[in-house]
């Protein structure tokens, strides 16, 4: 389907946190599966998991070990992650940081922001 890539959506069906998911590609169908005029086959596939999902006690959802392991603990770990600097977002962040300092030479409040964080008192101070 040209309208949408298939890429994002995997991607999107892979991040799912529950463990509980199916993922079903129907050939000749488009973006709008549901809008398709075989959208029974659809629905065969949908109905029975959903009903599944209903008969089927709640489970509680332990995240004692969230900051250890899983999606959030892989996702803070690759924000942690420095940059490439050569890399189009390491460039984009160390052009901002450059023009952040450049701009503390003109203005108080971006030297005091730059010298003490612009989440400082002394800067909200400024501000306010």
């Amino acid at each position: 389907d040209w309208v949408v890539r298939h890429g994002p959506q995997h991607d999107f069906f892979v991040n799912l946190g529950s463990r509980v998911k199916e993922r079903h590609v129907l050939p000749g169908f488009f973006h709008d599966t549901l809008g398709e005029r075989d959208r029974a086959k659809a629905l065969d596939l949908i109905r029975p998991f959903i009903e599944g999902q209903f008969a089927s006690p709640a489970e509680a959802i332990d995240l004692k070990q969230a900051d250890i392991a899983g999606y959030t603990r892989d996702e803070a770990d690759r924000l942690a992650s420095p940059l490439d600097l050569l890399s189009p977002r390491g460039l984009y962040w160390a052009m901002s940081r450059a023009f952040i300092r450049i701009g503390s030479w003109f203005s108080r409040g971006m030297k005091i922001g730059v010298g003490t964080g612009f989440d400082s008192g002394s800067t909200l101070d400024y501000v306010y």
